[in-house]
Formats: C-alpha cells, sequence, structure tokens
C-alpha cells in the first residue's frame, strides 16, 4: 500500500492572547488523519471549530505546539515539515503547495496578468501568457482585468484571482480556505469544475467548506470539526455530473 502523501499526527495548537493577560486559548486538539494521493478531503464545520487553524498548521502557516505533519515528496521521500527549517520548508511549499486563503495579498500597482507571469514556472513567456488567459478563462475572469490593479477587484473576483495565481504555479497539492464564499451559483459552478480537472489530473487536495454542494462533488472524504478535533469522518461518493 502507498504511503499517504500527507500525514498528520497528534497535531495540538494553543493561542496565547498576551494582551489579555496570557489567556490561553485552544485551538486544535489532538488532530491525526492521513490523505491519500489524488484524494480530496473536506474539513466542515460551524464557524470557530478549528478548521483554518487546521489548514494553516498543515502548511505551517501555523506552527504546531506538538504533533508532526509527513509529506511525501515528488521522489518518494517522506518529510516532516514540523522539523524543517524555515528555509527548506518555503522552498518545498513553494514548489509542491497551493494555499488559498480567503484574503487576497499581492503585490500593489501590479496588473493581474503580471501577477499570473510572476508565478509561471519553466514556461517561455508566450506560453506563460496563454496559460495565464486560459486560467482567467477557466475561472469567468474578464480580459478586461488583466491590466487592472486588484485592488479594485470586487470580492468574488479578488477570490478567484487567488485561486487563479495558485493554479499557474502548478502545485501538487491543493490547500483551500473556502474556495466558493460569496460567489453566485453560476461562478461557484465553475470553480468546481475547475478544481474537479485538477482532480482528475492527480492533484490530492484539502479544503474548508460550508457549501455542501461543492463538498457533494469534490470531496472524497468529509472530516467534521468541532472544538479543535475530528468529531466525524465518514465517505463521500462525489457527483460524476
Amino acid at each position: 500500500m502507498t504511503d499517504p502523501i500527507l500525514s498528520a499526527q497528534g497535531l495540538n495548537k494553543t493561542f496565547v492572547m498576551h494582551l489579555l493577560g496570557g489567556r490561553k486559548i485552544p485551538a486544535l486538539r489532538d488532530v491525526s488523519f492521513d490523505l491519500a494521493e489524488g484524494e480530496f478531503i473536506a474539513l466542515v464545520g460551524r464557524t470557530g471549530a478549528g478548521k483554518s487553524t487546521l489548514l494553516k498548521c498543515l502548511v505551517q502557516i501555523y506552527r504546531p505546539d506538538s504533533g508532526r505533519v509527513q509529506y511525501r515528496d515528488r521522489n518518494g521521500a517522506q518529510q516532516s515539515l514540523t522539523e524543517m527549517g524555515d528555509h527548506a520548508l518555503l522552498d518545498l511549499t513553494e514548489r509542491d503547495f497551493g494555499y488559498v486563503s480567503q484574503a487576497l495579498s499581492v503585490a500593489p500597482r501590479v496588473g493581474a496578468l503580471d501577477l499570473m507571469l510572476e508565478r509561471a514556472v519553466g514556461l517561455e513567456p508566450e506560453a506563460a501568457r496563454a496559460r495565464a488567459r486560459g486560467i482567467f478563462a477557466d475561472l469567468a475572469l474578464s480580459p478586461a482585468l488583466e491590466d487592472v490593479y486588484p485592488v479594485t477587484f470586487s470580492g468574488g473576483e479578488k477570490q478567484r484571482l487567488n485561486l487563479a495565481l495558485t493554479l499557474m504555479g502548478e502545485p501538487r497539492m491543493l490547500f483551500l480556505d473556502e474556495p466558493t464564499a460569496a460567489l453566485d451559483p453560476e461562478t461557484r459552478t465553475r470553480i468546481v469544475d475547475v478544481l474537479l480537472a485538477r482532480k482528475r489530473a492527480g492533484i490530492s487536495g484539502i479544503g474548508i467548506f460550508h457549501d455542501m454542494e461543492a463538498v457533494a462533488h469534490l470531496a472524497d472524504r468529509v472530516l467534521e470539526i468541532d472544538k479543535g478535533g475530528i468529531v466525524a469522518e465518514h465517505a463521500n461518493h462525489p457527483c460524476t455530473v
């Protein structure tokens, strides 16, 4: 049996609120699960349950207080993300991971297409431009936005550009924080179709969703998070249409 591409083992995270007299707020409690290569896991649960903290601990935006995150790289070697130094971790995650947060953070006064081209790796300029425009079209981003500064985008356009920038880098794994939130039904369907295409191409993923229709189409497994722990897990059989 092939080792999982990602394995979380006993993750714990507590935040210390120094401005509130050192109050401690537990955010993750002994979270463990495996993600198989090519699998997509959906994290569900109420707001404040710990889903975003878990996602950030997996990619080491937050370092967990205890536990380990193991990742099987392109060469089949096991890498301990929790024990990896910052420079090696940055190199690995930039090459292999695509993390899509709810907030777009990009350089100011740079057009959207130029931001996309900055993410192109190993492509000739014309090929990179064609790929960027193809992703724009897939995500229903208007060509008229190519030279526009993203600070002027609507919330939904920023959300889609965030995903577009991630896909431009051709990640091996996706980490998604509510990628379909606040989008109209037609656009949500476009996003789900794009993610399904990447999944069928072999990309693995884990994402936070409140949109159960997206979960029904994308997820192979669903983990329900509450009070920082996994309280339920069940297999899902993604819709094919």
